[in-house]
């Protein structure tokens, strides 16, 4: 009966933060932490602990077994822009979404040629160093080698938490493409994992495939770049803007689009039904 009781505080719990959650996304303006339950007004952080307590409590929380992850992904930090806590934060998020071994590691500086020996030094299978150099753009990526550079220098902002944010977002970014998050999962050719140049040899096809088709019409305009309107001939000719026909078949569709009607078009007049029909 008492678990009966919790699991029903807890369906209404849920229910009702998500309605609170709907709302507010359909209304910029609310910014009441308010939520009513039942005849009771209570917030949505008691809501989420009381959620999180009764989870616990019929789970255990979540454990790790000692010994069971193998390698480690490292931070390096190079720079002093920003605080060490920021990567820490970006580290934590890495941990609790991918369930990784990461860690930090402090150098005074790094080259670029010098960052896969950096990572060797520190047991890490990939990494990432976190550099402040005026002249690297804000993102480097070296996927088949497993590391990137996220530069600070080139996101910084006079809005301090805007510039950590940067930052932080940077770090998952480019430890996504260090990881081969680039890669796609089912069925692409050409972006399969790589680490090295004989791994090419075994690409069986030169083409992309549909995942990341899909992504390019996505990607493509951030960088100035939009790809060609396709249609097939005859739909071209229909919307009006097919090029001159090259051959006897792209002629004839022309020749049938823009055919003139031998007869006037005859404007059919139905007469309107008289539920329908307005009262005189």
């Amino acid at each position: 009966m008492k678990s009966s009781a919790l699991t029903f505080m807890l369906s209404l719990s849920l229910f009702a933060l998500a309605q609170a959650e709907q709302q507010n996304q359909t209304n910029d303006n609310a910014k009441s932490d308010l939520i009513k339950l039942g005849n009771k007004m209570v917030t949505r952080e008691h809501i989420r602990e009381t959620m999180g307590r009764v989870k616990y409590n019929r789970t255990g929380g979540i454990v790790r077994k000692d010994g069971s992850a193998k390698g480690q992904f490292v931070l390096i930090n190079a720079q002093k822009d920003i605080p060490r806590s920021v990567i820490a934060d970006a580290l934590t998020t890495i941990d609790r979404q991918v369930k990784i071994q990461v860690k930090i590691v402090d150098v005074e500086n790094i080259k670029i040629g010098s960052i896969g020996e950096e990572i060797a030094i520190a047991n890490g299978g990939g990494g990432v160093a976190v550099v402040a150099d005026a002249e690297l753009p804000a993102i480097i990526a070296a996927p088949e080698d497993g590391w990137g550079i996220v530069n600070v220098a080139r996101l910084k902002d006079s809005d301090e938490s805007k510039f950590y944010s940067r930052t932080r977002k940077e770090i998952l970014r480019a430890f996504a493409l260090a990881a081969g998050a680039m890669y796609a999962a089912q069925g692409d050719f050409i972006l399969q994992p790589v680490r090295k140049p004989t791994d090419l040899d075994n690409l069986q096809r030169e083409e992309f495939g549909a995942i990341i088709l899909n992504i390019f019409p996505l990607s493509l305009p951030y960088l100035g770049i939009t790809p060609w309107q396709q249609a097939t001939y005859v739909k071209a000719c229909e919307q009006g803007w097919a090029p001159a026909p090259t051959n006897e078949v792209q002629q004839a569709i022309w020749d049938k689009v823009h055919e003139i009607p031998s007869e006037p078009i005859k404007i059919k007049y139905q007469k309107p039904d008289s539920a329908t029909s307005p009262r005189k």
